[in-house]
């Protein structure tokens, strides 16, 4: 059988659009979604299995081909079923661990949309924005900036990571983009790169 709704499943996706498209397709049935970096070390990967308890893993190997490249699993977890009902939530979110430990930050459909109209208005995003996304998807703030661009009928370019800065400046220009956002330590590569594009984003 497949994803029903209430169900978890780890999304173990670099950026792409198969991560978005995953996501969207595991809101629109109900299931809670669980982004993760695909290059997790096994300790770390292993706790947040312990934590989450996912039944499905949407990744790049599995029994189910979804789409080019993309495979849905089950994951035989004993304790999966045993989890309490997790009404409304729509994503399980897990903290970088900066600070200490990584956490699960769960989210509802209705968190995630007021966030996200609360943002389209204070940046008053239109359908003609286009946002270049280089931080990793599975942290809240590119979702974030995910979401609020499609919310506004916008125009979402992705890049794997941000490993060639000058490759950022270059999509700028190609793709039109009107907008970014980065942390302090991808802002400073930005910043320190001897292209500079002819479009200025904001």
């Amino acid at each position: 059988g497949g994803v029903t709704a209430g169900q978890k499943v780890l999304v173990s996706l670099s950026n792409s659009p198969a991560f978005a498209l995953g996501m969207l397709a595991l809101s629109e049935v109900g299931a809670v979604s669980i982004p993760l970096n695909p290059s997790m070390p096994e300790k770390e990967r292993a706790r947040v299995l312990a934590i989450a308890h996912p039944q499905f893993a949407l990744g790049l190997q599995g029994q189910h081909r979804l789409m080019p490249g993309v495979y849905l699993r089950a994951l035989n977890d004993p304790l999966a079923d045993r989890e309490p009902e997790l009404e409304d939530v729509s994503t399980i979110v897990f903290t970088s661990g900066t600070t200490g430990v990584p956490k699960g930050v769960l989210l509802t459909d209705a968190a995630l949309l007021a966030n996200s109209r609360a943002v389209v208005d204070y940046l008053q995003l239109t359908p003609a924005d286009r946002t270049l996304i280089f931080l990793p998807l599975y942290y809240s703030y590119p979702m974030s900036q995910l979401l609020t661009t499609w919310m506004a009928g916008g125009t979402v370019v992705l890049m794997k990571n941000l490993m060639f800065p000058a490759e950022a400046m270059k999509m700028i220009d190609r793709h039109g983009v009107t907008g970014f956002g980065g942390v302090p330590t991808s802002l400073s590569l930005l910043a320190n790169q001897s292209v500079r594009p002819q479009h200025a984003p904001r």
